[in-house]
């Protein structure tokens, strides 16, 4: 009887897939194995700066650069140690040990790789988009002047991520403004400003912090450490001018560069605006 039964059920194994389960039909009885659940696209957490790459290999071209934090969209299976992940609309391979799978809390969200902050903006300027944070990384594109970009929110050093269409890539943060900001304010001046006293320049800063909706006791805080609130003060070594100690490129990035740059009430103005765009840091003061 027992060769009989080999005989019947040698060499094949009968499956049959039911909902999930595989069912094989032994001689001996009935076994149920899980089938494998097919991979759908899940959400990581870049644990540390990565690269990513076009090919499953570190010898490959890097595509981009990601800093620690960023959330992507894993696409797959691990395979050989990678990731296949997309970012911004670019897709490559992460190492596995930089990238945490999220759980959970993030099914249901749409697994949007892209970071809640994300708005448009658009390039003051001819911008280089650059595969990472500074001038050493390869130019993938170039932006033109007045172009639209999608900011992540995602900065390093004076670089911000953005996508430019079908790229991803990183640019000069200075030359890129949010379409949402603060409309700039006309700024009606009269005088000439090197006769304006630190005590008549106060309430222009606390008009401007007023305007932009930022701080008045920090805004002159940053300008006396700057200048002391002396309207011609200049920075011979480091290249920066006025009651806010402006360097001409960043002057020229904001909406008030046609005004002097030694006018303390547009330096005011100018600095308050920036402010309220997320560039506080650029002061050395604090």
């Amino acid at each position: 009887m027992g060769a009989l039964v080999r005989r019947l059920v040698h060499p094949r194994i009968l499956r049959l897939t039911l909902t999930g389960w595989t069912v094989c039909i032994l001689a001996c009885g009935i076994l149920l194995l899980p089938q494998p659940v097919l991979a759908q696209d899940r959400t990581g957490i870049a644990t540390k700066n990565l690269d990513l790459w076009e090919q499953r290999s570190k010898e490959a071209e890097v595509l981009l650069s990601v800093p620690a934090g960023t959330r992507l969209k894993v696409t797959g299976r691990a395979r050989k140690g990678f990731y296949p992940v997309s970012f911004g609309g670019e897709k490559g391979w992460a190492l596995t040990g930089s990238v945490a799978i999220t759980v959970g809390s993030e099914r249901g969200r749409g697994n949007d790789e892209r970071p809640e902050r994300s708005l448009r903006g658009f390039a003051t300027e001819d911008l280089n988009l650059r595969t990472g944070p500074s001038t050493r990384d390869r130019v993938r594109a170039v932006i033109p002047s007045g172009r639209d970009v999608e900011l992540t929110g995602i900065e390093d050093g004076g670089f911000v991520a953005v996508t430019y269409g079908s790229e991803a890539g990183w640019v000069a943060k200075e030359y890129v403004r949010p379409e949402d900001e603060p409309a700039p304010e006309r700024l009606t001046l009269r005088g000439n400003p090197r006769h304006l006293t630190p005590d008549e320049i106060v309430p222009y800063i606390y008009a401007a912090a007023d305007y932009y909706g930022q701080p008045r006791e920090d805004m002159l805080r940053v300008a006396q450490c700057e200048s002391d609130l002396v309207p011609m003060a200049v920075n011979e070594e480091g290249g920066s001018y006025g009651v806010f100690q402006f360097k001409t490129g960043t002057w020229l990035s904001t909406p008030y560069a046609d005004y002097d740059i030694f006018d303390p009430r547009a330096s005011a103005y100018a600095a308050a605006w920036m402010w309220s765009v997320g560039r506080r840091n650029e002061w050395v003061c604090q």
